[in-house]
């Protein structure tokens, strides 16, 4: 009997020990797959936004990256496509899109650091990752 009791044990034992490790791996995935759509929405979604209210680029893109209410509730989207854009006058070639994801421990496109502008060590130290 006590030998059955001990093989009882070491076999949940090892079942727990299995279980807690394929549940941290499970949520380690959905953390960086949730991560990586974060990413996506904005950098790609809200440049192509950026691209249909500035530029006046096709539309049809972004139901890609956002849902078909989002993109009716928007007002300067729907300005955009109805020909109102406040930038219709203005002829745009390009433009720079940083945004950066600090509450991830990431940065999402160029980020604008301190790092960018070439500045020496100190200024570094006292921007601490700012925008200079």
């Amino acid at each position: 009997m006590q030998y059955l009791r001990r093989l009882v044990w070491y076999i949940a034992s090892r079942l727990l020990v299995i279980t807690l490790v394929l549940g941290l791996m499970v949520t380690g995935f959905y953390y960086a797959m949730n991560v990586t759509n974060i990413n996506v929405v904005l950098k790609d979604g809200m440049a192509r936004r950026a691209q249909v209210i500035m530029m006046t680029e096709d539309s049809s893109e972004l139901t890609k990256y956002f849902q078909e209410s989002f993109i009716q509730r928007d007002p300067q989207v729907q300005n955009a496509i109805a020909g109102y854009s406040a930038y219709k006058d203005y002829n745009i070639r390009g433009m720079d899109h940083r945004l950066e994801m600090s509450f991830l421990g990431m940065a999402v496109g160029h980020g604008g650091a301190c790092d960018d502008c070439g500045a020496d060590s100190a200024h570094r130290r006292a921007c601490q990752g700012r925008v200079c």
